[in-house]
């Protein structure tokens, strides 16, 4: 879909600080370095990159420019790796943003906040952090993610103990006294007086 915006709303398109919801790429970035970005987007908590924006620094100042796709023809290896990393994916929408006086059009890809993990082209899950996109390359860090999405939980995990350390601890008993009530302690659960 195509919008044509005006020229306040390029203002604040090329004003955006990149961070925790928001990245501007290049149109020149290759569509599997743009997946990588589009996971950590999908494994946080969203965000939005518009793709066609270029940038360029001059000492400490930053300046940037529209510098679109010439057609939406021309965007599709990315469109194509949206597809591919997330096929039946409702938690992203694309937009084609035009402005009079400007070059092109503007990618607008919106990435929602999901229950599912999405992977890069790579097969690498990627989260947001700031302004950067960390991988998710170890066991530990791949439960994080699925703990922080709501696919695990800590009701779920196993615990390794010894029964008669369960048994007998104050804790337990102080469960048993005030959650049910009805249990004597030293009766086997499931026993009431």
């Amino acid at each position: 879909m195509k919008v044509q915006i005006g020229k306040d709303e390029r203002d604040r398109v090329l004003a955006i600080e990149e961070d925790h919801f928001y990245d501007l790429k290049a149109k020149q970035i290759a569509p599997s370095k743009l997946s990588q970005s589009v996971s950590a987007f999908a494994n946080a908590a969203g965000g939005e990159i518009f793709v066609g924006i270029r940038e360029s620094q001059r000492g400490v100042i930053k300046e940037r420019t529209w510098d679109g796709f010439s057609d939406v023809e021309e965007a599709n290896s990315f469109l194509q790796m949206l597809n591919q990393i997330a096929p039946l994916a409702d938690f992203l929408s694309t937009t084609f943003l035009e402005c009079e006086d400007e070059t092109g059009l503007v990618l607008k890809i919106e990435i929602l906040r999901n229950a599912a993990i999405t992977k890069a082209t790579d097969g690498v899950a990627y989260v947001r952090k700031g302004a950067q996109k960390l991988p998710v390359d170890t066991d530990e860090a791949f439960e994080k993610l699925r703990l922080d999405k709501g696919i695990s939980s800590y009701e779920t995990y196993k615990v390794n103990v010894r029964l008669e350390i369960i048994e007998n601890s104050s804790v337990t008993l102080d469960f048993l006294m005030g959650v049910v009530p009805l249990c004597q302690p030293s009766c086997p659960v499931g026993d009431f007086a």
